[in-house]
C-alpha cells in the first residue's frame, strides 16, 4: 500500500521489495521510537529565491541569494536602492533558525568555515566599500555572526568567477590589483582563522607578473587560466600572444605564513576556449595528483597532436589506417604527474595521449578516459559503424609510450545521459558507462530488435572488456539508465534505472519509468549491483545525492502515477530519501523540477544540514510572505 502523506515509511510491500535480482533494498522499519530517523524537523527560510539561485552550506550554517522581486507582496527592496531587482545574501543557522539579511546586492557568496564572504559590485548599492571616493569596483566583503559586513579586497572583473573555495578553511581570490614584477600575481588567499587578512600567492614566472582567471578545483588541485592578451606576452611558446586560456596549476593544500606556501606554475599549454572544458585531478599522495586536461590544437601553435606519426606503432586503431587526421582543430587529452612536473617541468613535461577529447575526463587508478568525437579522427569511424557522428569512450594508462586500447571491440559509442557524468563515471576503481546501442550499431543485450542505453563497466587495470551482464552465471541481467551522477567518494553511483528490461517495477501499469538506484560493486564475485527503491523518479532529472548514508532523489508524481502528498493531483515533484543500507524510505517534502541536484551538494559525504528548494506553486506559501508564486529554501539539521 502506498502512503498518502509525507514523512511516512513506505511499507515493505510492494515498494521496498527486491525489484529484480539487481535491486536488493528490502527493509522498511523505523526501529525504536526513541531515535526515529524519520523524525526530522523541517524549517523554511522566510526570504524567497530564484530556483537557480546559489545556496552554500558549511556545518550548520546556510547562506543563499534571496530574490527581492519574489519576496513579499509586490517584492521587497532589501538594500534600499529603489528597485526590487537584486539578489541579497541571507545567512541562517540551521539549529536555531536565526536569519540575517545582509542587504547588499550580491553576485556570489561562500562560507569558509563560519566566515561568510560575499562578492558585490559597489555600483549595485551605490556604496563606496573601499573608501576611495567612488563606487565602481567589484569587492569582496566579509561577515560572520560576530562581525559586521566589511570590505576585504577589490576583485578582478575578468573571468567566470572571482572567488574559489579550495578547502573548508581556505578561499582563493582574484584581485583587481596585480603586484608588479617577476613571480608576483593578482591571486591571494584568505583563511577561516584570519578572515580579514589577505595573503599573496606567488608564481614561478621569472619574467613578469601574472593575473590568472580562476577555473576550478579538484581534490585540492587548483586549475587556473592565463590570458595572453591581458599579460601582453606569449605564455605557451607558440610565437603569438593571442591565446586566452593557458593552463596553470596551483597546489591548494599549502600552509600559510606570511604568504601562501606554494607558487602557481604554467603548463605552457592552451586550454580550449570554453569555460566548461573538462578537467580532472585525482589525488595520488601528499601534494601529488594525476592530472588530465584537453589542449586546443589551434591555440597551441596550430599543432596536430593526434597525428599517428608522433606515436609508436600500434597506437592507431588498425581499422583507421589511411584515414588519419591531418588538421589542427581538435582538443586532445594530455596528462601529467603533478609532483614530478612541479619539481622538474622540463624532465617531467605533460604527455600527449593523442586521444581527441570532449566534455568529460575520468580517472581511475593510473588510467584516464575521455569522450572522443569521431569527427576529430580524420575520416575514421572509431567504432566501425561507418559514420562519424558518435562519441566513443577512449582510455589509456598514464605511462609512456602511450598505448591506448584500440580494437573495435574496445571502442563503443556512449550515450550522454543527464546527471553531470555525460555517460562516463568513476566507481570504485572502474569506469561505468552508458552505451548507446543505436549509435554504436551493435547489439549488447542479446536483443537485436531494440536499441537501448545500456549500463556497462570495465576495469582498465585488467584491460577490460566491457561488462554488460550484471549477474553472470545466473542468466543474463542487463540494465538501462536515463540519468547517472557520481557521488562523493565515488563508492556509490546514482543511477535512474530503467524499467524496460525489468518490467513494471513501481506497479503503475507501464514499463516506461526509471527508479532510483545507488549502484555499488560487489567484489566476490565481481558484480555491479543496483540497490534502489520502487518509485518513479524524474527520469532525466533524478538529482540523486547521498548524504550521511541516506540517498535523496526527485520523485515525479506524474511518472509514478500517484498522489504522494495527498493534495488531490499527481503533478508534483517530491523529495524522497532512502537509508543505505537497509532501505528505510520516506517522502520528505515538495521539491522543484529544476535541472539540479535534489539537495544542496557539499564537499564530503557527512553533513550537518540538508537543504533544498521548494516550489511554492506546489507547496503553497511555504515561507509565509503572503504569496505562493516563488521558491523557498527548506532544510533540516541532522
Amino acid at each position: 500500500m502506498k502512503p498518502t502523506a509525507p514523512r511516512r515509511c513506505v511499507p515493505n510491500a510492494p515498494r521496498a521489495l527486491a525489484l529484480t535480482s539487481l535491486l536488493v533494498l528490502s527493509a522498511c522499519s523505523s526501529g525504536s521510537d526513541d531515535d526515529d530517523p524519520l523524525d526530522i524537523t523541517q524549517l523554511t527560510a522566510t526570504q524567497a529565491l530564484l530556483p537557480t539561485s546559489k545556496i552554500v552550506v558549511s556545518g550548520l550554517r546556510i547562506a543563499f541569494l534571496a530574490d527581492e522581486g519574489t519576496t513579499g507582496d509586490g517584492g521587497t527592496d532589501f538594500n534600499g536602492d529603489g528597485d526590487t531587482l537584486d539578489s541579497i545574501p541571507v545567512a541562517l543557522d540551521a539549529r536555531t533558525a536565526e536569519e540575517v539579511s545582509l542587504n547588499v546586492a550580491a553576485r556570489d557568496l561562500v562560507w569558509v568555515g563560519d566566515e561568510l564572504f560575499v562578492v558585490t559590485d559597489e555600483s549595485a548599492d551605490e556604496a563606496d566599500w573601499d573608501g576611495d571616493g567612488d563606487n565602481d569596483e567589484r569587492v569582496l566583503l566579509h561577515w560572520s555572526p560576530t562581525a559586521e559586513l566589511s570590505w576585504i579586497a577589490n576583485l578582478s572583473t575578468d573571468g567566470e568567477q572571482q572567488i574559489l573555495l579550495v578547502d573548508d578553511d581556505l578561499l582563493l581570490l582574484a584581485r583587481a590589483e596585480t603586484l608588479t614584477g617577476p613571480m608576483e600575481s593578482s591571486l591571494a588567499v584568505v583563511l577561516e582563522a584570519s578572515p580579514t587578512i589577505v595573503r599573496d600567492v606567488l608564481t614561478t614566472d621569472v619574467v613578469a607578473e601574472l593575473s590568472p582567471d580562476l577555473v576550478g578545483v579538484d581534490e585540492g588541485l587548483v586549475f587556473l587560466a592565463l590570458d595572453e592578451p591581458r599579460e601582453g606576452r606569449d605564455l605557451n611558446g607558440d610565437g603569438d600572444s593571442d591565446d586566452g586560456r593557458v593552463l596553470a596549476l596551483l597546489d591548494g593544500t599549502g600552509d600559510v605564513a606570511v604568504g601562501y606556501g606554494f607558487a602557481l606554475r604554467s603548463t605552457e599549454l592552451a586550454l580550449p576556449a570554453s569555460p566548461s572544458t573538462p578537467l580532472r585531478a585525482r589525488a595520488t599522495g601528499e601534494h601529488d595528483w594525476l592530472v588530465g586536461f584537453l589542449v586546443d590544437e589551434a591555440d597551441q601553435g596550430e599543432t596536430n597532436f593526434n597525428d599517428p606519426l608522433a606515436f609508436t606503432a600500434g597506437w592507431q586503431p588498425a581499422h583507421c589506417a589511411g584515414e588519419e587526421d591531418e588538421d589542427a582543430t581538435d582538443e586532445v587529452l594530455f596528462f601529467l604527474d603533478f609532483a614530478a612536473w612541479d619539481a622538474d617541468p622540463a624532465g617531467s613535461s605533460p604527455v600527449n595521449t593523442g586521444l581527441v577529447g570532449s566534455r568529460r575526463i575520468a580517472i581511475v587508478g593510473d588510467h584516464l578516459a575521455t569522450l572522443s568525437p569521431e569527427d576529430g579522427e580524420g575520416t575514421c569511424s572509431l567504432n566501425g559503424d561507418g559514420d562519424q557522428d558518435d562519441d566513443v569512450l577512449r582510455w589509456v594508462r598514464a605511462s609512456t609510450p602511450v598505448s591506448p586500447p584500440n580494437s573495435v571491440d574496445d571502442l563503443l559509442a556512449v550515450a550522454a545521459v543527464p546527471g553531470g557524468s555525460w555517460g562516463v563515471a568513476e566507481l570504485d576503481g572502474r569506469f561505468v558507462v552508458t552505451i548507446d546501442e543505436a549509435a554504436d550499431g551493435r547489439d549488447h543485450d542479446s536483443d537485436a530488435g531494440e536499441d537501448r542505453d545500456l549500463v556497462a563497466w570495465l576495469s582498465p587495470a585488467a584491460g577490460g572488456p566491457f561488462v554488460f551482464d550484471h549477474e553472470p552465471g545466473a542468466g543474463e541481467v542487463f540494465a538501462t539508465a536515463s540519468w547517472m551522477g557520481e557521488q562523493h567518494g565515488r563508492e556509490r553511483l546514482g543511477v535512474a534505472f530503467g524499467e524496460e528490461l525489468s518490467g513494471d517495477i513501481n506497479g503503475d501499469g507501464d514499463t516506461v519509468d526509471s527508479v532510483p538506484t545507488f549502484a555499488r560493486f560487489e567484489d566476490s564475485p565481481e558484480e555491479l549491483l543496483f540497490p534502489g527503491f520502487a518509485v518513479a523518479v524524474d527520469a532525466d532529472n533524478a538529482g540523486i545525492v547521498i548524504q550521511n548514508e541516506w540517498a535523496f532523489y526527485r520523485v515525479s508524481e506524474t511518472e509514478d502515477g500517484a498522489d504522494w502528498n495527498g493534495d488531490g493531483d499527481t503533478f508534483d515533484s517530491l523529495l524522497w530519501r532512502t537509508q543505505l543500507p537497509g532501505g528505510l524510505t520516506h517522502v520528505v517534502s515538495i521539491l522543484n523540477a529544476e535541472d539540479a541536484a535534489a539537495v544542496v551538494t557539499q564537499d564530503g559525504g557527512d553533513v550537518d544540514v540538508s537543504a533544498w528548494i521548494v516550489n511554492e506553486a506546489q507547496a503553497g506559501d511555504a515561507n509565509g510572505d503572503g504569496r505562493a508564486d516563488g521558491f523557498a529554501v527548506r532544510y533540516f539539521a541532522w
